[in-house]
């Protein structure tokens, strides 16, 4: 077999395909939860085995937003507080207010038609400022409170035990009230902090190299996720979706173990048979991570109408997964890479001074 010629435009050294995998893959489980969101999952009794299918991929599909955070910690543990850090906060500022401008926009030419709630120009300002344009941004909201954080979280981090025992504790602060929910054991008022907990585990997992195999990652990630699966199931079987003590939320025991375990499971996998295509792919799909997530919401909202218009019951839109997600998502690609090109136009024509 012929090796394949290196493509110029990917530089292995300076991009980790692992992570960037590990990003293509949560925006395709960003994408799948929305699915269940957008048909009436939460509010349909889960008594056939077409909903228990939808709540297995919840259960799985839920660790989505703890990889994204991890993702930067193991990116970003490294960065120092600097002029240069905080000029890129533009990389998530610029293309958020890019897409919320098509976003607006196509809200007051859809709205007619009953696929967004009306909106009028006078609220474009402070609906911007509140992140409440894209019903998505509530991650732009969140990321640049931790961005901005990052440089003194990256100096919490000192040496392996003192790391340990800082996760343990923030692990005891948010992830274990989801499994304890009594108020005399737990500190519940803590749990807010899940974000600064998966940073932190991103960045120690960067900082010390855990020496735990792709094997018993990949064991153990599957294990576990039978488990919450066969739990959720069992809690909320002949009712609609709800498990005790916000167990499957973002910040939960549950997303917490099953993200981390994922997340070393590609962590450690051999990626290196892929071609130099694929790679180059995948790291520019990786790259418009932010954009792709934002973009989402239009052909969500978009294709869901119609869908629910036509079919109304719940189960009978399972099938529609296999053409609605990948649509949204291709589709969310492209949207990305056509703001991707705005954000370096404006970036270059008008902030090319924040470069040097």
């Amino acid at each position: 077999m012929q090796e394949s010629k290196p493509l110029a435009n990917f530089n292995e050294t300076a991009r980790n395909i692992n992570i960037d995998i590990i990003k293509v893959l949560t925006l395709f489980f960003v994408v799948s939860a929305h699915f269940l969101w957008n048909n009436n999952f939460y509010y349909t009794p889960i008594t056939c085995p077409r909903m228990y299918v939808m709540a297995i991929m919840r259960t799985f599909c839920m660790m989505s937003i703890g990889l994204f955070i991890l993702s930067s910690g193991y990116l970003m543990h490294q960065k120092e507080f600097c002029k240069s850090h905080y000029v890129k906060i533009k990389r998530v500022l610029l293309p958020y207010i890019i897409i919320s401008s098509i976003t607006f926009v196509a809200k007051l030419f859809l709205s007619k038609y009953g696929i967004f709630e009306t909106v009028t120009l006078n609220n474009f300002l402070s609906d911007l400022i509140d992140f409440r344009i894209i019903e998505h941004a509530w991650y732009v909201d969140l990321y640049i409170g931790l961005f901005l954080l990052i440089p003194f979280l990256n100096k919490m981090l000192s040496n392996k035990l003192q790391d340990t025992v800082l996760l343990i504790i923030l692990l005891f602060l948010t992830a274990l009230p989801s499994l304890l929910t009594s108020p005399i054991l737990i500190l519940s008022e803590w749990t807010h902090l899940w974000v600064i907990t998966y940073y932190l585990i991103g960045a120690y997992i960067a900082k010390h190299d855990l020496k735990i195999s792709q094997k018993l990652s990949t064991i153990l990630y599957f294990s576990f996720l039978a488990i919450f699966a066969i739990m959720n199931l069992f809690f909320t079987y002949g009712k609609a979706w709800e498990v005790p003590g916000q167990s499957d939320s973002f910040g939960g025991y549950q997303c917490t173990i099953t993200g981390v375990l994922f997340f070393l499971m590609i962590l450690k996998t051999d990626f290196s048979n892929l071609s130099d295509k694929v790679k180059l792919l995948i790291s520019n799909i990786a790259k418009l991570s932010l954009g792709i997530f934002l973009s989402t919401f239009i052909f969500e909202k978009i294709f869901y109408y119609y869908l629910n218009m036509y079919i109304t019951d719940t189960t009978a839109k399972l099938e529609w997964y296999f053409v609605i997600v990948p649509t949204v998502f291709v589709c969310s690609i492209l949207m990305a890479k056509f703001v991707d090109v705005i954000y370096k136009y404006i970036d270059k024509k008008f902030l090319s001074f924040n470069n040097h």
